[in-house]
């Protein structure tokens, strides 16, 4: 049997599952999602910081980002920032309940990150339609 030297044999290894066909767990993707929010929700931080100031210098930006945030488009980002942020709470208390050692088991960790995904949606909705069914306004 004659072996080949010029092309070196490599050894057959497992490949690691790749992201295509591995699911990663709920826990996985949350904890993701809540990196992601935290930076999105810093950036909606920087961007209201330069909202106030210009409320305070009376520049007319000001009227002309409020009349933006009155169209549907602005209405709907507002409240897609307050479930950035609704959700990084939540997901922060999480944490502090982890901390406390709490949670852990496999089981609980679905429940609990479904628990926290509608929470989230809850107290979004809460904070979008309270005006309308305080004062029969519109939303935000």
């Amino acid at each position: 049997m004659h072996i080949d030297s010029s092309t070196p044999q490599r050894p057959r290894r497992v490949l690691s599952p790749h992201l295509q066909i591995y699911r990663l767990p709920l826990t996985a993707l949350l904890s993701i999602s809540h990196r992601i929010s935290g930076a999105l929700l810093a950036l909606g931080f920087v961007l209201g910081n330069l909202l106030l100031a210009a409320a305070a210098t009376k520049a007319p930006i000001f009227e002309n980002v409020t009349e933006w945030f009155t169209q549907p488009l602005g209405r709907f980002l507002v409240a897609g920032w307050l479930l950035l942020f609704n959700y990084h709470l939540v997901h922060g208390i999480r944490h502090l309940l982890w901390d406390l050692s709490l949670g852990f088991s496999r089981s609980k960790q679905t429940l609990w990150g479904i628990t926290e995904i509608m929470s989230a949606l809850i107290l979004t909705t809460l904070m979008v339609f309270a005006p309308c069914w305080l004062k029969s306004g519109s939303p935000l």
